[in-house]
Protein backbone atom coordinates (compact mmCIF):
# COMPACT_ATOMS: atom_id res chain seq x y z
CA UNK A 1 0.00 0.00 0.00
CA UNK A 2 2.58 2.41 0.62
CA UNK A 3 4.71 1.56 -2.28
CA UNK A 4 1.76 2.02 -4.32
CA UNK A 5 1.32 6.06 -3.03
CA UNK A 6 4.86 6.14 -3.57
CA UNK A 7 4.47 5.43 -7.22
CA UNK A 8 1.27 7.76 -7.26
CA UNK A 9 3.97 10.60 -6.27
CA UNK A 10 6.36 9.69 -8.47
CA UNK A 11 4.20 9.37 -11.58
CA UNK A 12 2.61 12.57 -10.53
CA UNK A 13 5.66 14.38 -10.98
CA UNK A 14 7.11 12.81 -13.99
CA UNK A 15 3.46 12.78 -16.07
CA UNK A 16 0.51 10.46 -15.66
CA UNK A 17 1.48 9.91 -19.58
CA UNK A 18 4.82 8.02 -19.24
CA UNK A 19 4.45 4.47 -20.22
CA UNK A 20 6.42 3.34 -16.86
CA UNK A 21 3.44 4.96 -14.91
CA UNK A 22 0.79 2.99 -16.69
CA UNK A 23 2.78 -0.58 -16.68
CA UNK A 24 3.48 0.10 -12.68
CA UNK A 25 -0.62 0.78 -11.96
CA UNK A 26 -1.70 -2.09 -13.66
CA UNK A 27 0.95 -4.31 -11.99
CA UNK A 28 -0.24 -3.01 -8.58
CA UNK A 29 -3.94 -3.45 -9.76
CA UNK A 30 -3.49 -6.62 -10.54
CA UNK A 31 -1.50 -7.57 -7.05
CA UNK A 32 -4.22 -5.81 -4.80
CA UNK A 33 -6.93 -7.86 -7.45
CA UNK A 34 -4.94 -11.21 -6.81
CA UNK A 35 -5.11 -10.49 -2.92
CA UNK A 36 -9.21 -9.87 -3.08
CA UNK A 37 -9.24 -13.19 -5.00
CA UNK A 38 -7.10 -15.04 -2.18
CA UNK A 39 -9.78 -13.49 0.37
CA UNK A 40 -12.56 -14.60 -1.05
CA UNK A 41 -11.05 -17.82 -1.51
CA UNK A 42 -9.91 -18.67 1.95
CA UNK A 43 -12.93 -17.15 3.72
CA UNK A 44 -16.07 -17.28 1.06
CA UNK A 45 -18.01 -14.39 -0.62
CA UNK A 46 -20.67 -14.30 1.75
CA UNK A 47 -18.37 -13.90 5.08
CA UNK A 48 -15.58 -11.65 2.86
CA UNK A 49 -18.22 -8.95 2.23
CA UNK A 50 -21.04 -9.05 5.03
CA UNK A 51 -18.74 -10.25 7.76
CA UNK A 52 -17.64 -8.03 10.90
CA UNK A 53 -14.99 -6.47 8.16
CA UNK A 54 -17.36 -5.90 5.61
CA UNK A 55 -16.86 -2.17 5.63
CA UNK A 56 -13.34 -2.46 4.84
CA UNK A 57 -13.71 -5.10 2.11
CA UNK A 58 -16.37 -2.95 0.38
CA UNK A 59 -14.10 -0.24 0.51
CA UNK A 60 -10.63 -2.37 -0.93
CA UNK A 61 -13.79 -3.73 -4.05
CA UNK A 62 -14.85 -0.12 -4.40
CA UNK A 63 -10.87 1.05 -4.84
CA UNK A 64 -9.88 -2.02 -7.01
CA UNK A 65 -13.41 -0.53 -9.32
CA UNK A 66 -11.52 2.54 -9.53
CA UNK A 67 -8.18 1.28 -10.39
CA UNK A 68 -9.33 -0.49 -13.29
CA UNK A 69 -12.40 2.23 -14.01
CA UNK A 70 -8.94 4.26 -14.46
CA UNK A 71 -7.07 1.95 -16.49
CA UNK A 72 -10.09 1.55 -18.68
CA UNK A 73 -10.79 5.20 -19.51
CA UNK A 74 -6.93 6.02 -19.63
CA UNK A 75 -6.18 3.49 -22.69
CA UNK A 76 -9.63 5.10 -24.18
CA UNK A 77 -9.37 8.93 -22.92
CA UNK A 78 -5.52 8.94 -21.80
CA UNK A 79 -5.68 13.15 -21.62
CA UNK A 80 -9.20 13.00 -19.69
CA UNK A 81 -8.93 15.73 -16.20
CA UNK A 82 -11.31 13.24 -14.33
CA UNK A 83 -8.40 10.61 -14.06
CA UNK A 84 -6.70 13.29 -11.85
CA UNK A 85 -9.43 13.11 -9.28
CA UNK A 86 -9.88 9.10 -9.86
CA UNK A 87 -6.24 8.58 -8.78
CA UNK A 88 -6.47 10.86 -5.50
CA UNK A 89 -9.39 8.22 -4.94
CA UNK A 90 -6.94 5.55 -5.11
CA UNK A 91 -5.34 7.25 -1.82
CA UNK A 92 -8.17 5.88 0.09
CA UNK A 93 -6.32 2.43 0.55
CA UNK A 94 -4.00 4.43 2.80
CA UNK A 95 -6.48 3.94 5.10
CA UNK A 96 -5.96 0.29 5.57
CA UNK A 97 -2.72 1.19 6.93
CA UNK A 98 -4.41 2.93 9.83
CA UNK A 99 -5.79 -0.58 11.43
CA UNK A 100 -2.22 -1.99 12.08
CA UNK A 101 -2.05 -2.34 16.03
CA UNK A 102 1.02 0.23 15.62
CA UNK A 103 -1.31 2.99 14.57
CA UNK A 104 -3.42 2.57 17.86
CA UNK A 105 -1.64 5.97 19.30
CA UNK A 106 -1.91 7.66 16.44
CA UNK A 107 -5.65 7.22 15.87
CA UNK A 108 -6.23 7.97 20.03
CA UNK A 109 -4.12 11.59 19.15
CA UNK A 110 -6.64 11.65 16.16
CA UNK A 111 -9.55 11.16 18.23
CA UNK A 112 -8.47 13.43 21.33
CA UNK A 113 -8.22 16.58 18.77
CA UNK A 114 -11.64 15.83 17.35
CA UNK A 115 -13.32 15.69 20.54
CA UNK A 116 -11.07 18.96 21.95
CA UNK A 117 -12.68 20.89 18.60
CA UNK A 118 -15.81 22.09 20.57
CA UNK A 119 -13.74 23.35 23.46
CA UNK A 120 -10.63 25.00 21.39
CA UNK A 121 -13.44 26.52 19.24
CA UNK A 122 -15.23 28.53 22.68
CA UNK A 123 -11.89 29.28 23.59
CA UNK A 124 -11.24 31.09 20.63
CA UNK A 125 -14.25 32.52 20.71
CA UNK A 126 -13.61 33.73 24.39
CA UNK A 127 -10.27 34.72 22.73
CA UNK A 128 -12.18 37.14 20.00
CA UNK A 129 -14.14 38.47 22.51
CA UNK A 130 -11.72 39.55 24.99
CA UNK A 131 -10.14 41.36 22.09
CA UNK A 132 -12.74 42.97 21.13
CA UNK A 133 -13.20 44.39 24.89
CA UNK A 134 -10.29 45.52 25.37
CA UNK A 135 -10.54 47.25 22.17
CA UNK A 136 -13.04 48.55 22.85
CA UNK A 137 -11.55 49.85 26.42
CA UNK A 138 -8.92 51.29 25.07
CA UNK A 139 -10.77 52.84 22.03
CA UNK A 140 -12.52 54.72 25.07
CA UNK A 141 -9.32 55.37 26.81
CA UNK A 142 -7.10 56.49 24.47
CA UNK A 143 -9.35 57.45 20.98
CA UNK A 144 -11.36 60.56 22.18
CA UNK A 145 -8.50 63.05 22.72
CA UNK A 146 -5.93 63.87 20.50
CA UNK A 147 -2.96 63.13 21.90
CA UNK A 148 0.69 62.44 20.00
CA UNK A 149 1.60 59.09 18.49
CA UNK A 150 -1.72 57.87 20.33
CA UNK A 151 -4.78 58.81 19.05
CA UNK A 152 -3.72 57.52 15.33
CA UNK A 153 -3.76 53.70 16.48
CA UNK A 154 -6.79 54.20 18.91
CA UNK A 155 -9.63 56.31 16.97
CA UNK A 156 -11.47 54.00 15.62
CA UNK A 157 -12.34 50.05 16.30
CA UNK A 158 -10.56 47.92 13.90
Amino acid sequence: ISSNALAMGLSMDYGLDSTTCIIVDCLFTALFFSEMVVKIALHGYKEHFWGPSRTNHFLDALTLLTDITQLILFTAWPSATLLRLVRLMKLTRLLRVLQLQVFDDVLTMIQGIIGGMGTLMWSLVLYVVMVYIMALLCRTMFGTTPVDNVYDFFKTVP
